[in-house]
C-alpha cells in the first residue's frame, strides 16, 4: 500500500490505519445487528469496484449521523489517500458477516467496544503516530 505521495510504513500502517478502521467496521456492524443502521451496509461494498473509496464516504456519513470522534479523519492526512485493494478490502469485510464471522455483535456492550477502541488507539500511539 503506498498514499498518494510516499511509501507507507508498516508500523504506520498498522497503527495509523489498520485498527481505528477495525474498529469503525466493527462500531457500524454493532450499529446493523441492533437495527441502528441497515444491515448489510458495509457487506455492500464487497466485490464492487472502489471499495476503499465507497467505505471512507460511509465513515464520513457516520460521522455526520452520530459525531463520535471515530470516523473523523481532519487530523490525519494518511488514511484518506491510501489506495488499498479491492479484493483485499472486500475479503476483510466479508468476515465481519455470516457464515465466515461466528459473532453476534449486537450483544456486545457498548463498554467492551469502548474499551477495546481505547486500548487499539493507545497502542497506535505508542507506535510511533501522532495524529490519533
Amino acid at each position: 500500500m503506498t498514499s498518494s505521495s510516499r511509501p507507507i510504513s508498516t508500523s504506520t500502517l498498522t497503527s495509523t490505519c489498520a485498527w481505528p478502521h477495525a474498529d469503525q467496521a466493527i462500531f457500524l456492524r454493532i450499529c446493523e445487528d441492533r437495527g441502528i443502521e441497515d444491515y448489510g451496509t458495509l457487506q455492500n461494498l464487497i466485490g464492487k469496484p472502489g471499495v476503499y473509496r465507497r467505505l471512507m464516504d460511509r465513515f464520513e456519513d457516520a460521522d455526520k449521523r452520530y459525531n463520535s470522534g471515530l470516523f473523523d479523519f481532519r487530523k490525519d492526512t494518511v488514511t484518506p489517500s491510501l489506495k488499498i485493494d479491492d479484493k483485499l478490502l472486500s475479503d476483510i469485510l466479508s468476515e465481519l458477516y455470516p457464515p465466515k464471522s461466528p459473532y453476534e455483535f449486537s450483544v456486545i456492550a457498548n463498554s467492551v467496544h469502548s474499551s477495546w477502541s481505547a486500548v487499539s488507539r493507545t497502542e497506535g500511539r505508542k507506535a510511533g503516530t501522532k495524529n490519533r
